[in-house]
C-alpha cells in the first residue's frame, strides 16, 4: 500500500472491485484483509472514500498543509489516536507534554536561527512522561504555554521577515 499511496498524503484510492481484481482475489477476501489492516492501526478508511496510511506505518513526511486542509476531524482523530497508546495519560498531562515540548521547539529555533520543525507526534513522547513526573504549580504550566504562545509568534514574525527580505525585488520606473 505505501508503494501505491499519495506519498504527500499516505492515502489511496479505496475500490474493493479494483483492488480485488489487481489482486486476483474475491472481494469479500478484500474486506477482510482490509477490516484487520484497520483494526492493527496499519490504516484507516477516510471519508473521502480512500484508505490513509498510519504516521507509524508511513514511511514519509506528509505534506501538513494538505492533512490541514479542512479534514479537522482526521487531524484530532490522529492526535487522539496517538494519545489513547498512552492508556490512563490524563489530557491535562498530554497537553502540558505539547506546550512544554513546543516552547522548547521554539526557544531552540530562535536562538539558533535555524532547526528543523516538529513533524511527527512523537516528538512528545519522552515529555508525557517528563510532565508526569514534574512537581509544580498549574501556574507553571499557565507560562509555560504563554510562553510557547509567545515564541511562536516571534518566530513567525522573524520568518516571515526574512521571506519578504530575501524575496525577489521588482524594479519600478
Amino acid at each position: 500500500m505505501c508503494l501505491h499511496a499519495g506519498r504527500n498524503s499516505g492515502r489511496l484510492p479505496l475500490v474493493v472491485a479494483n483492488l480485488a481484481r489487481s489482486l486476483h482475489k474475491p472481494e469479500p477476501e478484500i474486506d477482510l484483509c482490509l477490516q484487520e489492516l484497520v483494526g492493527a492501526g496499519v490504516c484507516r478508511v477516510v471519508a473521502s472514500g480512500s484508505i490513509e496510511i498510519q504516521d507509524t506505518f508511513w514511511p514519509y513526511r506528509r505534506d501538513l498543509r494538505e492533512a490541514n486542509s479542512g479534514d479537522t476531524e482526521a487531524y484530532v482523530a490522529a492526535i487522539r489516536r496517538l494519545f489513547l497508546r498512552h492508556r490512563g495519560v490524563p489530557v491535562e498531562r498530554a497537553e502540558r507534554a505539547i506546550y512544554l515540548g513546543v516552547a522548547r521547539k521554539y526557544a531552540a529555533l530562535l536562538n539558533n536561527r535555524k532547526g528543523s520543525p516538529i513533524t511527527t507526534l512523537s516528538y512528545f513522547e519522552n515529555l508525557l512522561a517528563e510532565v508526569g513526573r514534574a512537581n509544580v504549580s498549574p501556574d507553571y504550566w499557565q507560562h509555560v504555554r504563554k510562553r510557547a504562545e509567545q515564541f511562536e509568534r516571534r518566530w513567525r514574525s522573524l520568518s516571515a521577515a526574512a521571506h519578504s527580505a530575501s524575496g525577489p525585488s521588482v524594479e519600478t520606473k
